[in-house]
């Protein structure tokens, strides 16, 4: 896998800033957090209940929804959580 570039968390920084101002410093901080780029297909699981966190997420593009599924594996309910509007996600790690 070949190193992801220095903004790659840029849309992270912009969106960070849209809460609370961040400092040149701080800035950097984040672009330089390790992390590694991944693109998901459509309808894979991100994490599962129950799934000890291993790393954090950071959806660029696309939906996102959580569901719960009932014992006989239909679906109870769904949620949308985010959408973005590029095709790749990154994840921090």
């Amino acid at each position: 896998m070949q190193a992801p570039p220095n903004d790659a968390l840029e849309p992270l920084v912009r969106k960070l800033m849209l809460h609370h101002p961040l400092g040149e410093a701080d800035q950097r901080a984040v672009l330089n957090l390790p992390h590694r780029i991944k693109r998901m297909e459509a309808l894979a699981h991100a994490v599962r209940e129950g799934d000890q966190p291993v790393s954090c997420a950071v959806l660029l593009s696309g939906y996102a929804f959580r569901h719960k599924l009932t014992g006989d594996g239909s679906v109870r309910s769904w949620r949308s959580i985010s959408r973005a509007k590029r095709s790749t996600s990154r994840t921090c790690s």
